[in-house]
């Protein structure tokens, strides 16, 4: 059995050399979402920093919508933390 992993592309977290680091855009800690019989999203941590351009790709059934409607507030997440601009939103 394959395992399915959702992998984020882009610029790493601080890759800009000299720039003061702000506060990310999005920040999560450990996140996990799952439906009865199935664990989609299990202990996610990532930054996704302000002003930077990422891509999210992986197998279908990965998480990766899964994962945006966490961000967007579609979806609560059951463990972990979501913080935008440093506000806890779920």
């Amino acid at each position: 059995d394959r395992e399915r992993r959702v992998q984020v592309v882009g610029n790493p977290a601080g890759a800009r050399e000299g720039a003061e680091r702000a506060v990310p855009l999005f920040e999560l800690d450990r996140v996990g979402y799952g439906v009865p019989g199935r664990q989609i999203l299990r202990e996610i941590s990532m930054r996704l920093e302000q002003r930077e351009i990422v891509g999210l790709i992986g197998p279908n059934g990965s998480g990766k919508s899964t994962l945006v409607k966490l961000l967007a507030r579609q979806a609560t997440a059951q463990t972990g933390a979501i913080h935008f601009l440093g506000q806890n939103i779920g």
